[in-house]
């Protein structure tokens, strides 16, 4: 039976039990609590391998995306209109000279039915494209990469190269790119951390200063102890709504903002762009050592990954919009957290800092950990995501597991990657063998990219699945898309601009399903003003039940 996915929600059933365990599941789907889990899909890229897959709740493929040649590199999104972003490298013709963890190659973007629709490779003897990439709302791409410097660079910009033990450093860079044709791209703008660095070591180098007194610099010298790979960015998110970008620098115990509306030539100085700050930090939170404030005791991050803002995917009512989200991997001695912390920061982008100190908050708002905190430790790695009922998903990336986690520490859904060495293993398989995940993405079941596709289940991961173990007793499919029915612009401020074939009645929904508005669209070319919505997440809807309705976001300046 196909069914319509605004009304999925109220007829998707599971097993008998709210809560059930099988203990001959070892990997695949282990548990699942069917009164606290946020039900979706789940999209995510085993290592050793070079297939993307998307499950369901019972742990069934709905659909993947296969490939034998370029294995994850690491970062995959899933775009609105329902392409595939993902990073990867041909490990038959790896880089020689960049080899550090989360080495890329390349970044393809890919539409439904597995066709490469743009490929970019970005690997070289002087740069190297590494970890993650973000797509923003142009169909531009942010990606992070590294550059070589030579050792004599190194010393002339002030870094204490005593017993280095090495004859280059990799500073990271930022690029955005914009796609030209099937296999290539332009640079349209860069930032380099190269540039904005700060120095108490030697007077008569480059980027002299008092570290203290700069907070919005990057103390070269620190840590002492890194090799070539001086900041390991891990990953890179964009916020639209005040045009900045936010990296997780994990060798700093940091993450780092950004303002991206500044020039190339403006990133690169200390004046210019919204801020007025160029290509300086705005803000950077979790280790206030790394500008010569406070002790150990003031670290709140220990190699940090997978920081965002919250706001897609929320209702816009949730009252987490606007903050960040950071998997802190070494929170404590053995074991990881998915916290969330509050950003001193205006309605202009502006960050609160008082000169002398460290950046606010002192700590994290709010803190998700499994009880006890140590059945949940990934020392790398790893992401974590909030969901529209509360819950964070988390992907746990040395153990290969996947859940959800509600805030009282609860277990809401479980399930451990079933690849193992690069192939998929049989269920009873002792679950420690399963290979890493670099992170994992949570999708809504009225996710527009989902629209208009066939998702019944295809199988599974595993060999000898406990097909028993879980049932949807209805389809998975979701409801046809509607040709002639589109927008001219999924992330808009104050108008809306709809086409439509034919003129026809319309309901707009928040991202639970709760009604907003009604009106009636003309035939042609409608703006449907929405100003007074709040920032977030919507669902444009034909009032015919089988139309598949159209995402887009609301953003505040």
């Amino acid at each position: 039976m196909h069914i319509s996915v605004t009304i999925r929600a109220a007829l998707v059933a599971w097993c008998i039990l709210p809560l059930t365990t099988f203990a001959q599941n070892t990997i695949g789907l282990l548990d699942y609590n069917t009164d606290a889990l946020n039900e979706g899909y789940v999209l995510f890229f085993p290592d050793q391998q070079g297939t993307v897959f998307l499950v369901n709740e019972c742990g069934q493929v709905v659909h993947d995306w296969p490939d034998t040649q370029y294995f994850p590199g690491h970062g995959i999104r899933f775009l609105d209109n329902g392409d595939l972003m993902r990073m990867g490298r041909d490990t038959a013709a790896t880089n020689p000279l960049f080899t550090a963890g989360g080495t890329g190659q390349m970044i393809q973007r890919k539409d439904w039915d597995n066709n490469v629709l743009w490929q970019y490779t970005n690997s070289s003897d002087t740069a190297c494209m590494h970890h993650d990439a973000e797509v923003m709302p142009n169909g531009n791409v942010l990606i992070i990469a590294w550059e070589l410097k030579t050792i004599g660079e190194a010393r002339e910009a002030g870094m204490d190269t005593t017993g280095f033990g090495f004859d280059m450093v990799w500073p990271d860079k930022i690029i955005e790119v914009q796609p030209v044709g099937p296999d290539s791209g332009t640079i349209v703008w860069e930032w380099h951390a190269w540039d904005h660095m700060v120095q108490h070591y030697d007077l008569g180098s480059d980027n002299y200063g008092v570290v203290a007194d700069h907070p919005e610099l990057i103390n070269i010298n620190y840590p002492s102890s890194v090799g070539p790979d001086m900041h390991h960015i891990n990953a890179v998110d964009y916020n639209p709504a005040l045009d900045q970008i936010m990296l997780s620098t994990p060798f700093f115990n940091e993450l780092w903002i950004i303002d991206h509306s500044t020039t190339t030539a403006e990133a690169a100085q200390h004046t210019g762009g919204n801020s007025g700050r160029g290509g300086d930090l705005l803000y950077r939170w979790g280790n206030p050592m790394t500008y010569g404030q406070g002790t150990i005791a003031d670290r709140q991050l220990r190699f940090n990954h997978a920081t965002a803002w919250l706001g897609p995917g929320l209702p816009p009512d949730d009252p987490d919009i606007g903050k960040i989200i950071v998997l802190n991997n070494r929170a404590g001695l053995n074991f990881s957290s998915v916290d969330i912390i509050v950003p001193p920061v205006d309605g202009n982008g502006s960050y609160a800092y008082t000169s002398g100190s460290s950046f606010d908050p002192l700590t994290y708002e709010q803190r998700f950990v499994t009880d006890p905190p140590s059945d949940f430790y990934s020392n790398i790695m790893s992401s974590g995501q909030k969901l529209p009922n509360g819950n964070v998903f988390v992907c746990s990336s040395r153990q290969s597991w996947l859940f959800q986690l509600t805030p009282d520490s609860s277990i809401a859904w479980s399930y451990i990657n079933p690849i193992m060495n690069g192939e998929p293993a049989a269920q009873g398989s002792d679950p420690a063998g399963s290979g890493s995940v670099f992170h994992a993405i949570w999708l809504a079941p009225d996710h527009s990219g989902l629209q208009g596709h066939d998702l019944d289940p295809i199988g599974y991961i595993e060999l000898k699945p406990n097909e028993t173990f879980c049932t949807l007793t209805t389809s998975m499919e979701a409801a046809p898309n509607t040709t002639g029915f589109s927008l001219s612009g999924t992330v808009v401020t104050d108008e809306l601009t709809v086409n439509a074939e034919v003129a026809g009645d319309f309901v707009i929904v928040d991202a639970m399903g709760r009604f907003i508005r009604a009106g009636r669209l003309s035939a042609g070319r409608s703006v449907l003003a929405v100003a007074d919505l709040a920032a977030g997440t919507y669902v444009l809807q034909l009032a015919n039940a089988s139309v598949t309705g159209l995402r887009f976001q609301v953003v505040r300046p």
